[in-house]
């Protein structure tokens, strides 16, 4: 492109003031090669200015008209429009020695009428409006006509009736801070800036477009090749009541400027470069495209539309973002952060025999590809993209690294390629929606996340859930993420085929157990396709049965919770009051305090779980009298645990009260009944098999009664030296049923159980009774058996049960010491190991006698 402008210097120096009034002068006054200026009105005079002339139209003068009849001529030479000067048509042409001609217009120059170059052949015009304005009114006319022009507008008007500014033959205009005004009110419309195989640049600025839909638009561009044409539009604003920009060919860039169509389509592409860039909106509102795309007039490069869209927006109201007409061929580059908001939720729609290729990098897209059959669509998601829609008969889809698609209803590809990225089956509408992926060939290593309905009416019966079904050849290793979902109302015996294949030779695996109500599922092929099943307990032993969730093992050990928590608080007379026989004679007020922990449980289902606990219990009894030896009294206490689940924790309260009677005979004989009532609460949080935190909360009554005698035997001086202590108890507890509802859905349901627990044991000990101090230091065995315990609970109404019977030896060793008659102090220490559970505790506290 020739960029080379020649300057003219004026042969004549002497200026002629023009003072006189119009009538002075004929109709068409000739400036030729000299200067002439303009200070008063000559409207309806004809110029003529040649050979190197110059006519200035200074404040106070009025030149010309609108008609072609009234215009200024100017042919080699130079005309000035400034400081208020009025001038109406001007037309430029090279002389016939080719020297072109200079229009400026500025400091509030007014052009009433139209400007228009013409050269093809010569020199390149030059154009300068300064903070001026043209207007034109006559139908079919531009305000500005140029050809082979370098024009340069700065903030200055440029209003038409028809045409704005029309550029052509190689012309290169500059626009900033301007306001192109263009009504197309012609028959055939208008468009307020056009540049025809010419360069384009406007900045800070705005076309108004106001012709019917159908007519025009605020910006064309014509180009016969990628170079022959190349605008950049950069930081203003188009707005068109039809049309928002028609392109065909050349090489344009949208920097940071919005385009409003109101009726009609935002951009039309035919052929060419098309760069939509830095936070661009483009926008059709009515039934218009976003950006449709044709087939471009001529070949090679032309022939192609390639657009770029760079952290900018799309938008529509009633139709697709982007159109690809038929036979077109398009690539479309998605890229950092851009967006297309297509109208009912479509993106991007191939038409017949269109050929499409689009790439989304670093961009997240919702809405639908739809493709006609016998269209070539391909699509890439890369770099962290993401697409949410579904897609219809694209012929390939590749979804890379860290890329994600995720797919609202049925779709179907001929080709699907996974490098490392992720396909979601998502829906619109509910859980209870679910879609089908088909295609024909898959290859590479991905992760499909699905979504199923394996419970159906129950039992599997019509159960359903999303699919992947490939009608070609399968490659590759796949993960498939299969959604939790707590609410369903599984038993761990349904099966569900998620994938069909024809060939079988992709391999699949689920990412991790699948938690479905309350149990866990794994995957299996069976045949050529795989399927969900009930995921077996992992014990080598027994009947092979469906393993619970983490959330219905924290939920269902809420049974173990009351157990241990009940067994805890009642213990025996020893621990709860130390060696009762130092006593006083009207009665005791006591404080005892426990902390320990139950670990290595053999629960069946209710495995891996153990708690650590602490309590304390206060209690004042009464003695019926010095003659007899019968204590009546009453305690209350509070404990708390903290057990650790499967794949969590949570905490635990135990609120108890209760009544007891002791009984101690003056041979050694005691016997020792106590009344329990507690009221627990616990509260559970747990990461379930897909890392997501899933809690839930319940609270339960129980009540105990416990019965325990025995028979001191000294060995030696009574009350003085070695004895043996056998002793037996009889705990019966009743818990009620209680109902949790965890965060995830799940429903778990305990039920009420017995307890009937007796207990054994020997005490060998050593006293010292020295006065009012006495010291008893004691070893202790037993065994402890639980003859009841049996209980049901149900995960989602599916049935499952649970058992407290079993067998336990407890050993310990202690010490009660009492102080100046009236304080005793005592201490235990012991521990279980038996085929349900292990506890180690320490138990510690002090009574006053009165």
């Amino acid at each position: 492109m020739n960029t080379k402008i020649q300057r003219f210097n004026l042969s004549i120096a002497a200026v002629l003031v023009l003072s006189s009034i119009h009538s002075a002068y004929a109709a068409t006054t000739n400036v030729d090669g000299k200067a002439l200026t303009v200070t008063t009105d000559q409207q309806g005079t004809k110029f003529q200015v040649s050979n190197g002339g110059h006519l200035t139209v200074d404040s106070g003068g009025v030149i010309g008209g609108e008609s072609l009849t009234q215009r200024a001529a100017i042919q080699g030479s130079t005309l000035d429009v400034k400081n208020g000067g009025i001038s109406g048509s001007i037309s430029a042409n090279a002389n016939n020695a080719g020297a072109s001609s200079t229009i400026n217009v500025s400091n509030g120059g007014k052009i009433l009428g139209y400007i228009a170059t013409n050269t093809r052949d010569g020199e390149r015009h030059i154009l300068t409006i300064n903070d001026a304005s043209v207007k034109s009114t006559r139908l079919r006319n531009f305000a500005l006509a140029l050809q082979s022009t370098n024009a340069t507008i700065n903030n200055s008007t440029i209003d038409s009736e028809a045409y704005g500014i029309g550029l052509s033959y190689d012309s290169i205009a500059n626009i900033d801070n301007s306001v192109i005004n263009a009504t197309g009110t012609v028959e055939k419309g208008g468009y307020g800036v056009s540049s025809m195989s010419s360069d384009l640049t406007m900045t800070n600025s705005v076309i108004n477009y106001a012709g019917p839909i159908g007519s025009g638009a605020g910006l064309t561009i014509f180009g016969s090749n990628k170079n022959d044409s190349n605008t950049l539009i950069s930081s203003s604003k188009i707005n068109s009541s039809d049309t928002g920009a028609y392109i065909i060919g050349g090489d344009t860039t949208i920097s940071n400027t919005e385009i409003v169509s109101q009726g009609n389509n935002a951009i039309l592409l035919q052929g060419g470069e098309l760069n939509l860039t830095n936070n661009s909106s483009i926008k059709a509102f009515g039934n218009g495209f976003g950006l449709l795309l044709y087939k471009g007039y001529d070949t090679g490069d032309y022939l192609e539309n390639n657009i770029t869209l760079n952290n900018s927006t799309i938008e529509t109201e009633a139709a697709p973002g982007i159109y690809v007409g038929r036979d077109a061929t398009a690539n479309i580059h998605i890229e950092n952060n851009a967006n297309i908001i297509g109208g009912f939720g479509t993106f991007l729609h191939v038409s017949s025999g269109a050929i499409t290729a689009a790439s989304l990098d670093d961009s997240h897209i919702v809405g639908d590809v739809v493709s006609a059959t016998d269209a070539i669509t391909d699509i890439t998601l890369q770099n962290g993209a993401s697409l949410t829609g579904k897609m219809l008969n694209v012929n390939r889809l590749d979804v890379n690294t860290q890329s994600l698609w995720s797919l609202s209803e049925n779709s179907n590809i001929n080709h699907l390629s996974i490098n490392n990225g992720v396909i979601r089956f998502a829906s619109n509408n509910n859980d209870t929606t679910f879609n089908t992926l088909t295609i024909n060939d898959l290859s590479g290593s991905g992760t499909f996340i699905m979504r199923t309905d394996i419970a159906g009416e129950g039992g599997g019966i019509n159960n359903s859930g999303d699919k992947l079904v490939i009608s070609g050849t399968s490659q590759g290793n796949h993960k498939l993420t299969i959604l939790n979902r707590g609410d369903l109302s599984t038993n761990g015996n349904e099966t569900l085929t998620v994938v069909e294949t024809a060939d079988g030779n992709g391999q699949f695996a689920v990412t991790n157990k699948v938690e479905l109500g309350g149990y866990e599922y794994d995957l299996r092929k069976t045949g050529t396709d795989w399927e969900l099943f009930g995921a077996p307990v992992d014990n080598n032993t027994g009947p092979i049965t469906p393993e619970i969730t983490s959330t219905a093992n924290a939920g269902a050990n809420f049974l173990n919770i009351g157990y241990l928590m009940n067994y805890a608080e009642t213990q025996t007379l020893l621990q709860r009051m130390g060696d009762l026989r130092q006593n006083g004679e009207h009665g005791d007020m006591w404080l005892r305090g426990f902390a320990g922990k139950f670990d290595s449980f053999s629960g069946g289902k209710l495995n891996q779980f153990d708690m650590t606990y602490n309590g304390i219990q206060i209690g004042v009894d009464k003695r019926i009298s010095p003659q007899t030896p019968l204590f009546l009294g009453v305690f209350m206490g509070q404990t708390h645990g903290s057990p650790d689940y499967r794949s969590g924790d949570g905490t635990t309260e135990s609120n108890n009260a209760g009544i007891y009677a002791s009984y101690l005979a003056s041979n050694g004989f005691y016997l020792d009944s106590v009344v329990k009532y507690s009221h627990i609460k616990n509260k559970f949080n747990v990461k379930d098999s897909q890392n997501e935190r899933v809690s839930g909360n319940g609270n339960s009554d129980g009540v105990s009664f416990s019965l325990e005698a025995g028979q001191k035997f000294s060995l030696s001086e009574q009350n003085n030296g070695f004895y043996i202590e056998p002793q037996a108890q009889l705990a019966y507890g009743h818990q009620e049923a209680t109902h949790i509802k965890a965060s995830n859905g799940l429903k778990v349901d305990l039920g009420s159980y017995e307890s009937l627990m007796g207990r054994a044991s020997a005490l060998l000990g050593y006293e010292l009774n020295q006065g009012d101090n006495k010291v008893n230091v004691y070893l202790k065995t037993g065994i402890v058996r639980e003859f009841e315990g049996d209980v049901n609970y149900q995960l989602n109404g599916s049935t499952e049960s649970h058992t407290f019977k079993g067998n336990w030896w407890n050993n310990g060793v202690g010490v009660s010491a009492q102080v100046a008659k009236q304080h005793t102090f005592y201490l235990d220490v012991d521990s279980s190991t038996g085929n349900k559970f292990d506890q180690r505790q320490i138990n510690g506290g002090y009574r006053f006698s009165f």
